[in-house]
């Protein structure tokens, strides 16, 4: 499904999974060709929450990554990190993983996301 190109994988396959929370939207497609740098987390907590390319996180990362670029709002924002940890509970990430995961993907989401959109800047690196 995945093919690594450098330091990220493309999408050799859509990628479709039904919808998490039903509403409007059956099902979440990531297109042919996406590409995708895993879960991003910081080399730091590798050793405890694991690697960005870790198996069982590549298709909620992958998922959540599209659906967080596709988000014009903060409220769509928010559903995406809710589609990120049912799709890591649903792949057998252990519980106290995806609460870490969680928490860091919402922070970014309140302390980043909402100001880079709001002031249409990039955060500084």
């Amino acid at each position: 499904m995945f093919e690594l190109w450098g330091n990220y994988y493309v999408l050799a396959e859509q990628l479709e999974v039904p919808s998490i929370f039903g509403g409007d939207r059956p099902s979440y497609i990531v297109p042919q060709g996406y590409e995708s740098d895993g879960a991003s987390i910081p080399r730091i907590a590798w050793p405890l929450i694991g690697h960005p390319f870790m198996g069982k996180f590549m298709r909620a990362a992958t998922v959540h990554d599209w659906l967080c670029e596709q988000s014009e709002t903060y409220g769509q924002r928010a559903v995406a990190d809710g589609v990120f940890v049912e799709l890591l509970r649903r792949d057998g990430v252990k519980w106290w993983r995806r609460a870490l995961m969680y928490l860091a993907v919402r922070a970014y989401a309140v302390c980043v996301w909402s100001w880079t959109r709001e002031s249409n800047t990039t955060p500084l690196r």
